[in-house]
């Protein structure tokens, strides 16, 4: 986690607009030095449940701020600072909670990203060949309804196929977790939009296309 975490924070760096290897390098070094300081308190003070709660409070608000802009409610300032702090919190707390979601199953980490992987190749796909109304243009112009239903109905289907091989967990509570985890996927996606809104940027990476 700690190696997928650095790689994302070298990505995520992009949104700063460092261009200088070893600028980027350091804000990956403290990015770690934040999961570190999370994953010792998290163990040793038994604060996991504060740190989650805090970012799920993080993406409640968020999707407030995704419905603003669309809205064209109000702007997001375009601060480096700003940039760099959201890139703290989303990486920090998303990582703490896969380490500790693997120490409850390795199985459920599986399902997890499977569901995640397919939401998005169906959404993609689906958009691609189906897509006519427009999902949120302003912030992502190529996102259609259609790719959010067909997104929606891939992940459902990969989930419970997955999740009554690898877990004991029946249909209601697979169905109650990939709820969330499909709102956590679509608005996840769209924060990344909307963060290469803020820089001014086309890709937000090189490793994923």
């Amino acid at each position: 986690m700690c190696l997928i975490t650095s790689i994302g924070a070298l990505e995520w760096s992009s949104f700063l607009n460092l261009i200088e290897l070893h600028l980027r390098c350091l804000y990956s070094l403290f990015v770690l030095i934040v999961l570190g300081t999370m994953y010792f308190l998290a163990n040793f003070y038994d604060i996991f449940q504060f740190i989650i709660c805090f970012g799920v409070c993080f993406w409640v608000c968020l999707m407030s701020v995704i419905f603003g802009y669309e809205k064209q409610k109000f702007q997001i300032p375009q601060n480096r600072h700003i940039l760099a702090a959201l890139g703290l919190l989303v990486l920090g707390v998303g990582s703490l909670s896969i380490i500790f979601l693997y120490r409850i199953s390795p199985y459920l980490v599986l399902v997890l990203l499977c569901a995640v992987w397919s939401i998005d190749i169906c959404a993609y796909v689906g958009g691609k060949f189906t897509g006519r109304r427009k999902f949120m243009p302003r912030i992502s112009p190529n996102k259609t309804w259609e790719g959010v239903y067909i997104g929606a109905l891939g992940g459902v289907i990969v989930t419970l196929l997955l999740g009554h091989q690898f877990s004991t967990l029946n249909s209601l509570e697979l169905l109650i977790l990939y709820f969330f985890t499909f709102l956590g996927a679509v608005f996840g996606d769209l924060f990344e939009s909307l963060m290469k809104r803020m820089s001014g940027i086309k890709d937000s990476g090189r490793l994923l296309p």
